[in-house]
C-alpha cells in the first residue's frame, strides 16, 4: 500500500509540474493555497456554513505556525476520520481521482489554473517581502506597539471574531456599523488586549478613543 500512494505521489507531482509549471508545483504556499480550497471544498460538500469557516480562519491565523510534517499528518488523519464518517474508503477516493484527473488533458487543467491565477490566487512568484508588502490590514497580526501576537475578540454586534483595531469604542465591527447606517472604521492600527498592555493601560491605552495616532504602547 505505501509504495502504491509514492507512485501515485511521484505521478501526481509530474502531473502537477506540467500543467502548473515547476514553479507553481513546488512553492509551498501556492501548493498550501490550492490544499486550503479542496478542503474548503470538502466542508462545503459536508453542507457546511461559509461564515464558520471564515471564523475558523481567524481563529488558525490567530495562533502560532505549526510544522509542515505533523500539519500534513493532520490532514491525512482527518481525512481518514471523514471517509469512515461518510462510509467511504479514502484510499479508493484518492486513487479514483488521481485516474480521474491523470485521464484528462494538460490543458484542461491548464485553463482551470490559468483562470484561478488571474483571479487573484496566485502567490507562486512572490518573495516573502512582496506578500508582507501586499497583505490587507486583515492580514496583519502583530501589535505595533509591543510586538506581541493580537487575540480575537467577539463583536458585540454579530459575535464574529475580530481584532481591536477591527472594533469601535463599543465593540462593534464594520459590517454592524454599516446594518446600523454607520460610517466604517480605519483599522490601520494593531492594538493588543492584556495581559500584554496590562489593564486599563499599556497598547490599551487610547482605546476609548480607538488607538494611538501611531499605534504604539
Amino acid at each position: 500500500m505505501s509504495a502504491q500512494r509514492d507512485q501515485r505521489q511521484a505521478d501526481v507531482f509530474a502531473w502537477a509540474k506540467a500543467a502548473f509549471t515547476a514553479q507553481e508545483a513546488t512553492s509551498l504556499p501556492q501548493r498550501g493555497l490550492r490544499l486550503l480550497e479542496e478542503a474548503i471544498e470538502a466542508f462545503q460538500a459536508t453542507g457546511g456554513n461559509p461564515g464558520l469557516a471564515h471564523r475558523l480562519v481567524d481563529h488558525v491565523f490567530a495562533r502560532p505556525s505549526g510544522e509542515l510534517q505533523q500539519e500534513l499528518g493532520g490532514v491525512g488523519v482527518c481525512v481518514l476520520a471523514l471517509a469512515a464518517a461518510a462510509s467511504l474508503s479514502a484510499d479508493d477516493a484518492e486513487r479514483l481521482e488521481v485516474e480521474r484527473v491523470l485521464g484528462k488533458p494538460l490543458e484542461h487543467f491548464q485553463r482551470r489554473n490559468a483562470q484561478k491565477n488571474a483571479a487573484g490566487f496566485l502567490v507562486a512568484d512572490l518573495s516573502p517581502e512582496t506578500l508582507a508588502a501586499q497583505r490587507q490590514p486583515d492580514d496583519l497580526r502583530d501589535c505595533t506597539g509591543c510586538g506581541q501576537r493580537t487575540a480575537l475578540w467577539a463583536c458585540q454586534g454579530c459575535n464574529a471574531p475580530r481584532y481591536l483595531r477591527q472594533l469601535d469604542q463599543t465593540m462593534h465591527c464594520n459590517s454592524c456599523r454599516a446594518r446600523s447606517g454607520l460610517p466604517p472604521i480605519d483599522p490601520t492600527v494593531i492594538t493588543c488586549p492584556p495581559p500584554h498592555g496590562g489593564e486599563g493601560g499599556g497598547c490599551l491605552t487610547g482605546f476609548a478613543g480607538r488607538t494611538q495616532s501611531d499605534g504604539t504602547c
